[in-house]
Protein backbone atom coordinates (compact mmCIF):
# COMPACT_ATOMS: atom_id res chain seq x y z
CA UNK A 1 0.00 0.00 0.00
CA UNK A 2 3.07 2.23 -0.11
CA UNK A 3 2.53 3.11 -3.75
CA UNK A 4 -0.10 5.26 -5.42
CA UNK A 5 -2.96 5.83 -4.76
CA UNK A 6 -2.81 4.92 -1.04
CA UNK A 7 0.66 6.18 -0.04
CA UNK A 8 0.62 4.26 3.24
CA UNK A 9 4.20 3.08 3.64
CA UNK A 10 5.43 0.66 6.26
CA UNK A 11 7.63 3.03 8.24
CA UNK A 12 8.79 0.65 10.95
CA UNK A 13 8.39 -3.04 11.67
CA UNK A 14 7.38 -3.86 15.23
CA UNK A 15 10.14 -5.52 17.18
CA UNK A 16 9.74 -8.66 19.25
CA UNK A 17 10.00 -6.45 22.37
CA UNK A 18 7.23 -4.13 21.08
CA UNK A 19 4.91 -7.08 20.48
CA UNK A 20 5.65 -8.66 23.89
CA UNK A 21 4.98 -5.35 25.64
CA UNK A 22 1.73 -4.86 23.70
CA UNK A 23 0.57 -8.41 24.54
CA UNK A 24 0.92 -7.72 28.28
CA UNK A 25 -2.52 -6.11 28.05
CA UNK A 26 -4.92 -9.08 28.44
CA UNK A 27 -7.37 -7.47 25.98
CA UNK A 28 -4.78 -7.39 23.20
CA UNK A 29 -4.23 -10.47 21.09
CA UNK A 30 -2.79 -11.70 17.83
CA UNK A 31 -4.68 -14.44 16.02
CA UNK A 32 -2.95 -16.61 13.45
CA UNK A 33 -4.18 -18.82 10.65
CA UNK A 34 -1.64 -21.61 10.20
CA UNK A 35 -1.47 -24.08 7.33
CA UNK A 36 1.10 -26.89 7.43
CA UNK A 37 3.17 -24.96 9.97
CA UNK A 38 3.15 -21.72 7.95
CA UNK A 39 1.42 -18.56 9.15
CA UNK A 40 -0.93 -17.66 6.29
CA UNK A 41 -3.20 -15.16 8.04
CA UNK A 42 -2.91 -12.76 10.96
CA UNK A 43 -5.37 -10.53 12.81
CA UNK A 44 -4.46 -8.09 15.58
CA UNK A 45 -7.08 -7.23 18.21
CA UNK A 46 -6.98 -4.52 20.88
CA UNK A 47 -9.21 -2.42 23.05
CA UNK A 48 -7.35 0.77 22.19
CA UNK A 49 -9.13 3.95 21.44
CA UNK A 50 -9.27 4.46 17.70
CA UNK A 51 -7.62 7.58 16.33
CA UNK A 52 -9.33 7.07 12.99
CA UNK A 53 -12.98 7.02 13.98
CA UNK A 54 -13.79 8.45 17.38
CA UNK A 55 -17.40 7.24 17.26
CA UNK A 56 -16.00 3.70 17.43
CA UNK A 57 -14.00 4.37 20.59
CA UNK A 58 -15.41 3.19 23.88
CA UNK A 59 -14.72 0.61 26.55
CA UNK A 60 -17.22 -1.90 25.13
CA UNK A 61 -15.63 -1.96 21.66
CA UNK A 62 -12.68 -3.99 20.46
CA UNK A 63 -10.72 -2.90 17.43
CA UNK A 64 -9.32 -5.03 14.67
CA UNK A 65 -5.88 -3.77 13.76
CA UNK A 66 -3.43 -5.11 11.26
CA UNK A 67 -4.94 -8.00 9.34
CA UNK A 68 -3.35 -9.84 6.47
CA UNK A 69 -3.83 -13.09 4.58
CA UNK A 70 -1.38 -14.39 2.00
CA UNK A 71 -2.92 -13.92 -1.42
CA UNK A 72 -2.79 -17.62 -2.31
CA UNK A 73 -4.87 -18.41 0.81
CA UNK A 74 -7.59 -15.81 0.23
CA UNK A 75 -11.04 -17.25 -0.40
CA UNK A 76 -10.62 -20.32 1.81
CA UNK A 77 -12.45 -18.87 4.81
CA UNK A 78 -9.38 -18.63 7.04
CA UNK A 79 -9.76 -14.97 7.95
CA UNK A 80 -13.53 -15.42 8.30
CA UNK A 81 -12.94 -18.26 10.79
CA UNK A 82 -10.50 -16.10 12.76
CA UNK A 83 -12.99 -13.21 12.79
CA UNK A 84 -15.77 -15.46 14.12
CA UNK A 85 -13.52 -16.84 16.89
CA UNK A 86 -12.40 -13.32 17.82
CA UNK A 87 -16.01 -12.14 18.11
CA UNK A 88 -16.92 -15.21 20.18
CA UNK A 89 -13.92 -14.85 22.49
CA UNK A 90 -14.34 -11.11 23.07
CA UNK A 91 -18.13 -11.42 23.49
CA UNK A 92 -17.39 -13.86 26.30
CA UNK A 93 -15.13 -11.17 27.82
CA UNK A 94 -18.05 -8.73 27.82
CA UNK A 95 -17.32 -6.69 24.72
CA UNK A 96 -20.42 -5.51 22.84
CA UNK A 97 -18.99 -4.25 19.56
CA UNK A 98 -16.16 -4.95 17.14
CA UNK A 99 -14.78 -2.21 14.91
CA UNK A 100 -12.40 -2.19 11.98
CA UNK A 101 -10.85 0.69 10.07
CA UNK A 102 -9.64 -0.08 6.56
CA UNK A 103 -8.51 1.70 3.44
CA UNK A 104 -11.19 1.56 0.77
CA UNK A 105 -8.51 1.47 -1.93
CA UNK A 106 -7.49 -1.95 -0.59
CA UNK A 107 -9.99 -3.78 -2.79
CA UNK A 108 -9.58 -7.29 -1.35
CA UNK A 109 -9.69 -5.86 2.18
CA UNK A 110 -12.77 -3.76 1.41
CA UNK A 111 -14.55 -6.73 -0.13
CA UNK A 112 -13.86 -8.82 2.97
CA UNK A 113 -14.73 -6.26 5.65
CA UNK A 114 -17.93 -5.09 3.95
CA UNK A 115 -19.27 -8.67 4.06
CA UNK A 116 -19.20 -8.62 7.87
CA UNK A 117 -19.39 -4.97 8.94
CA UNK A 118 -21.75 -2.09 8.29
CA UNK A 119 -20.00 1.25 7.77
CA UNK A 120 -20.80 3.81 10.44
CA UNK A 121 -18.22 6.37 9.47
CA UNK A 122 -16.44 7.42 6.29
CA UNK A 123 -13.43 9.66 6.34
CA UNK A 124 -11.03 10.98 3.78
CA UNK A 125 -7.47 11.82 4.59
CA UNK A 126 -4.94 12.65 1.93
CA UNK A 127 -1.54 13.34 3.39
CA UNK A 128 1.50 12.35 1.42
CA UNK A 129 4.23 11.78 3.98
CA UNK A 130 7.56 13.44 3.17
CA UNK A 131 9.23 10.13 3.99
CA UNK A 132 7.53 8.50 0.99
CA UNK A 133 10.69 8.92 -1.04
CA UNK A 134 12.50 6.40 1.17
CA UNK A 135 9.55 4.44 2.62
CA UNK A 136 8.51 2.54 -0.47
CA UNK A 137 7.43 -1.03 -1.13
CA UNK A 138 10.89 -1.99 -2.42
CA UNK A 139 12.65 -0.83 0.74
CA UNK A 140 14.85 -3.37 2.52
CA UNK A 141 13.17 -4.67 5.69
CA UNK A 142 16.41 -4.41 7.70
CA UNK A 143 16.17 -0.61 7.51
CA UNK A 144 12.78 -0.74 9.26
CA UNK A 145 13.94 -2.59 12.38
CA UNK A 146 15.25 -0.84 15.48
Amino acid sequence: MASSPIYLPLIKVKSYRDICEWLKNPDNSIWLGIYKGQVVSIMEISNKKSNDAQILSDEATISIGETYTLEEFMGYGITKAILHKVIEEYSNKGYKRCAVVFESQNISGSDFWLKYFTPVCYSLVRKVDDRITWANKNRNIETMLY
